[in-house]
């Protein structure tokens, strides 16, 4: 398989899974890392990019952000690679032409046709809505002051009710009052709305200040500082586990389990007031393939 048919295989499954391809490679580099049984795509094991180098670092390395780096050279290869297949398009176009008798002006306009052929693009900016976190299930937490009893709870975003009690000592739960949801399945709903509204999007990126982040960034930095102020786990296989970074995180298989009688998924649970307060200081930076309109007549 040639470069040019990797690639726009790749393409195809990116723009119909809509997920960048960024975020493609780094889904493949934390399954490599995670050391669990997984499946690739059948063009995936013809990719022209990926060296032996570059398996043997994800499989050995110990830097927590190997994976990032796997992602951010994959991309730069195909975005490289795109842009010699445009060139070498308007090469042939213009090889073509030239083995004809034409004047200056046809010329230009061969040229000027032969890039029209690239879509237009445009640079959407939206803040992060977080209005419909009450929808989602979690947990509430009440503390009695610093030393007494909290109550910890299981919070129903739909029927915004609360049920499942469970009280313990202050000292066991080293968290504060407040509704805590599951910071992935947030996200995931945050990037799912955006991709909703903007059915074109082709890259979604962030801006925080003069910043412009991916996504894995803004995820490990909101992360590592909801950490700082007291986060609650849910799931067995998270309870032994450090869970310094997200990528740890994500490395763990989405399940469902039961929490007193009530499915709940699990992950790392945050503030959602904190989550809010976090993602305000971030704005979504959308590039949306602009669509054709049609002449009018």
């Amino acid at each position: 398989m040639t470069k040019t048919e990797y690639v726009q295989k790749l393409r195809e499954y990116t723009e119909k899974a809509k997920i960048s391809i960024y975020d493609y490679y780094l889904s493949i580099a934390n399954q490599i890392r995670s050391g669990e049984k997984f499946s690739l795509m059948p063009f995936e094991l013809s990719n022209p990019f990926t060296t032996e180098d570059n398996i043997q670092k994800l499989l050995y390395a110990t830097d927590p952000k190997v994976a990032e780096y796997y992602a951010d050279i994959m991309t730069k290869a195909v975005s490289e690679c795109e842009v010699q297949s445009r060139k070498n398009m308007i090469r042939e176009g213009l090889t073509e032409a030239m083995d004809e008798t034409i004047s200056r002006a046809d010329m230009k306009n061969i040229i000027d046709g032969l890039l029209d052929k690239e879509p237009k693009k445009t640079i959407k900016m939206t803040s992060i809505h977080t209005e419909n976190m009450e929808e989602l299930n979690g947990f509430t937490v009440l503390r009695e002051g610093k030393e007494g009893q909290v109550h910890l709870f299981y919070y129903d975003g739909k029927n915004k009710s609360l049920r499942g009690e469970m009280t313990m000592p202050g000292n066991s739960l080293r968290v504060g009052s407040g509704y805590y949801i599951n910071y992935e399945e947030f996200m995931s709903q945050m990037i799912d709305q955006l991709s909703k509204k903007y059915p074109n999007v082709e890259e979604i990126e962030f801006v925080k200040g003069e910043q412009v982040m991916t996504l894995p960034m803004v995820m490990e930095e909101v992360y590592v500082e909801a950490r700082k102020r007291g986060i609650l786990r849910f799931g067995k296989a998270l309870e032994t586990q450090e869970l310094e970074h997200y990528q740890e995180v994500a490395a763990n298989p989405k399940r469902v389990e039961n929490y007193n009688g009530n499915p709940l998924q699990t992950g790392v649970y945050v503030p959602r007031a904190l989550l809010a307060d976090l993602l305000s200081q971030y704005k979504a930076k959308l590039t949306v393939i602009e669509e054709e309109k049609e002449p009018t007549k």
